[in-house]
């Protein structure tokens, strides 16, 4: 099948190519903060210059936002928490596609030389609003394992939650690929229990298929892959965890 996705996306390519004059189209995508916090413009950046005649517009929310804007049609497609398209609550469920695109490593963060022992309760905790999924995560964990904690920040963004764990007023969640430099990752000694692994995936609408958006898609899919192939276990610091993203280079 994904052979035959291509197939025929790059027959219609070569025909609009041959019958049409280039023309700019736009292709408008919603992510989640913590995507490829330090690749994601990188990737972005590879993809325009491959497809030149493609202008992207990109912006950032939480899932349910997300989901609103694909929904309000401001988005063609986003980067959001899977099982969308099982909850039936959500009238437009079954005209959306839902692809899995990473299965996401989440861990204990604090400050570089913290002073918070990550042994002691209650546990001081620098947390994301509530629309985002890394909370009731968290939350959970602790209460299976009899911990108590006190959410001390509540951070509306990425950097805010960054900063605030920089600067130790507490310990967060976050994903393999959002640590900034100061932040490191808690030690597997903390006395801190083990986090579960959350998903990601793309949403688009079934019907109709902009060419470029699936393109985009599966453009996001193999950029994940190749970095989570060449993803190494260690400190969480950008320059020594994270190694350069995979450039996709397709003639335009």
């Amino acid at each position: 099948m994904g052979y035959a996705f291509r197939l025929l996306e790059l027959n219609q390519e070569m025909v609009q190519r041959i019958t049409k004059p280039p023309q700019t189209e736009t292709v408008r995508l919603g992510t989640v903060q913590h995507f490829g916090y330090h690749f994601l413009p990188i990737w972005l950046s590879e993809f325009c210059k491959a497809w030149p005649n493609v202008r992207l517009v990109t912006d950032m929310g939480m899932t349910p936002e997300l989901f609103k804007g694909l929904e309000e049609d401001r988005f063609d497609l986003i980067v959001a928490a899977s099982g969308y398209t099982a909850l039936s609550e959500y009238k437009m469920a079954s005209m959306i596609q839902e692809r899995h695109l990473q299965r996401e490593t989440l861990i204990w963060v604090q400050a570089e030389n913290s002073k918070i022992d990550p042994g002691k309760d209650p546990l001081p905790l620098v947390m994301f609003g509530p629309l985002c999924r890394f909370r009731p995560i968290c939350l959970d964990t602790l209460r299976k394992a009899g911990r108590t904690w006190e959410i001390v920040y509540d951070g509306g963004s990425l950097s805010a939650v960054q900063t605030a764990v920089e600067a130790d007023l507490g310990l967060s969640v976050l994903s393999l690929l959002s640590p900034a430099p100061g932040i490191q990752k808690a030690d597997k000694n903390s006395g801190l229990p083990a986090l579960p692994q959350a998903d990601l995936s793309l949403y688009s609408r079934r019907s109709p298929l902009q060419p470029m958006v699936q393109r985009l898609a599966s453009f996001l899919i193999e950029v994940v892959g190749r970095w989570e192939n060449g993803a190494r276990p260690g400190p969480t610091r950008p320059s020594k965890e994270l190694k350069e993203p995979p450039l996709i280079l397709t003639p335009a």
